[in-house]
């Protein structure tokens, strides 16, 4: 019902939910490859087991993201809200 008055112009929540999965497993392959690159070709000594948990929960909400998309059930909006919180809130927390 509410589809027919929303305008063609807006994102609906599952668009967003699509694009943030993208945008994740982009992050998860720049992550990896700049870990990799710091440690065995610079010889920069990182704190390996912090940077490789945040990559793995990253990775654990990406497919749960994914599981979620290729269902029938309908995004809402808060759940969006509730990835970027995840995201921007719990990863510091990994790295320390």
């Amino acid at each position: 019902m509410l589809v027919k008055l929303l305008p063609k112009s807006e994102i609906s929540a599952r668009e967003n939910l699509k694009w943030l999965f993208i945008l994740r497993n982009l992050l998860l392959l720049a992550e990896s490859l700049l870990i990799l690159m710091s440690e065995y070709v610079l010889r920069i000594s990182l704190p390996l087991d912090g940077l490789w948990l945040a990559i793995i929960a990253i990775g654990a909400v990406n497919a749960f993201t994914w599981l979620r998309l290729n269902s029938d059930v309908p995004a809402r909006n808060w759940k969006f809200l509730r990835n970027c919180l995840w995201m921007s809130l719990a990863l510091p927390c990994c790295c320390t």
